[in-house]
């Protein structure tokens, strides 16, 4: 696949008005660039695909039966390490990233019986989206196309952002909170009172109070928890801060 190939196909995947679109153009550059399969998908029950997740694969049929059927999703180490670590990286070294469990070798093993070997993961996130990635992979046997690899990252985060913005019409606009509204919220967020993040921050406890339910108004939900949750998936706070309980700036 030439460099002018490769243009064209990121050219035509972003101009691509269908999610359909997006697939055929996934699967035309995965043959194009060597590989045999590809799977571009949301991390979650592939059984029970809640609405505005993706799911686009061409894996073996037998293979996808099985992984949906019995659940393997819940114990698929490609799937684990995309979630833990940005950028991308390559099948056989998930031994070495990751200790893996008996049923994540059992997953690995059966999935290597269906005809699929050596694959290639990009790690996709958009803020307040689910976890993805996508995955370009040899069949069992063939080499891994090396010298495609930076093209197949590029297609992948094209072809995701294309998704997500057909999948999302509409510009998402994140709810503001004033610097010392974040703090009481990451303070909350960590298990504090209001009155212990009164002394923290050196203000009123009813300032707090009154920060914090304005967060929940802003972002639209009633429970504390889910305001947590919330700011966290707009990047807001991460869940470092909140699990390291670090004291705001």
């Amino acid at each position: 696949m030439g460099l002018t190939d490769f243009t064209e196909r990121i050219g035509e995947i972003d101009r691509a008005r269908t999610i359909e679109e997006v697939s055929d153009l996934l699967e035309q550059f995965t043959q194009e660039a060597g590989f045999r399969y590809f799977a571009l998908a949301h991390h979650t029950d592939p059984a029970n695909l809640p609405n505005r997740f993706l799911l686009l694969e061409n894996y073996p049929r037998t293979w996808v039966d099985e992984y949906t059927s019995s659940g393997h999703y819940r114990h698929d180490p490609v799937r684990r390490l995309a979630g833990l670590r940005p950028g991308t990286f390559v099948w056989s070294e998930l031994p070495a990233r990751l200790t893996l469990s008996r049923k994540e070798v059992d997953v690995l093993a059966r999935a290597q019986a269906a005809g699929l070997g050596e694959g290639f993961t990009v790690s996709l996130y958009a803020h307040g989206d689910r976890q993805a990635s996508c995955s370009f992979v040899c069949a069992t046997g063939e080499p891994l196309p090396t010298i495609a690899l930076p093209a197949a990252e590029m297609i992948a985060r094209h072809a995701f952002t294309r998704l997500f913005d057909i999948l999302h019409p509409t510009v998402l606009d994140v709810p503001h909170l004033a610097p010392r509204q974040l703090q009481c919220v990451l303070l909350m967020a960590q298990g504090k009172t209001d009155a212990e993040i009164a002394i923290i921050l050196g203000i009123a406890e009813e300032t707090v109070t009154q920060y914090i339910n304005d967060a929940r108004s802003r972002f639209g939900v009633t429970r504390r928890s889910q305001l947590s949750a919330a700011v966290a998936s707009y990047g807001l706070i991460s869940a470092r801060e909140v699990l390291c309980g670090d004291t705001p700036p």
